[in-house]
């Protein structure tokens, strides 16, 4: 496990440091980030530059690792563990034996300890704990509602008066959350803002928020979205 200090300058958001000084790792490198060609399909989830060794991948480096564990998701420790198990798994598949580099400001953060010992039951005990605690899925139903437009204000207003009405006879078992603005708050031009439900059943939640958006109007340029059981909450 390699700490902080493997790099000799502030990190950036992107990763020229990386392409530029493979040499921290002592090897001739090949650096696959999320920009290249042939990037792993996960690696956009941290941002994480990720370090191959040629020919026979015995040494893998991971850059900035625990990004994604402060993204407001409450799915953020899920994926990164998911992301350091594949792509150590890369590592010692010839007949030598693989070695993986992790740099990390959170060493000893739950996903990134399991994901170091490949300990899948142990993280997914811990993590259901969690989940089960704070009445996050798989143990309920969530319901993300975004509110997007090119004006801020009407899709601020547009989800503060959505979440009022969606609180007035909400069902009993049903969580609502506060109206907040996206993680991405702006995208393409549009302002987003969200409000999110939970509860054990996935009919309650549908059949609460049908009754309350047939009966508001939005105005012409505000767009309103649900995802039931959402899977990505940026």
């Amino acid at each position: 496990m390699v700490t902080g200090e493997l790099l000799s300058a502030p990190p950036g958001a992107g990763d020229e440091t990386v392409t530029t000084g493979p040499e921290l790792l002592t090897v001739p490198a090949t650096v696959r980030s999320k920009t290249a060609r042939l990037s792993l399909r996960e690696s956009w989830c941290t941002s994480a530059a990720i370090v191959l060794s040629p020919f026979t991948s015995t040494l893998v480096g991971i850059v900035n690792a625990d990004l994604g564990l402060h993204l407001p998701d409450f799915r953020a420790g899920e994926r990164t563990f998911q992301l350091l198990t594949q792509v150590a798994g890369r590592a010692g598949r010839g007949d030598v034996t693989g070695e993986v580099l992790v740099q990390t400001f959170t060493p000893h953060s739950p996903s990134i300890q399991f994901a170091r010992h490949h300990d899948f039951e142990g993280f997914w005990d811990q993590e259901s704990e969690y989940r089960r605690s704070w009445n996050y899925p798989p143990f309920v139903h969530l319901a993300l509602v975004q509110i997007r437009s090119a004006h801020a204000a009407r899709a601020q207003l547009s989800a503060e008066t959505l979440a009022r009405r969606l609180a007035e006879g909400l069902p009993a078992g049903i969580i609502l959350g506060e109206p907040a603005p996206a993680p991405l708050e702006k995208s393409h031009g549009q302002y987003r803002f969200q409000v999110m439900l939970r509860g054990r059943s996935v009919r309650a939640l549908s059949r609460h928020l049908r009754a309350v958006l047939d009966k508001l109007p939005f105005p012409e340029d505000v767009i309103v979205t649900v995802d039931v059981d959402a899977y990505q909450l940026l």
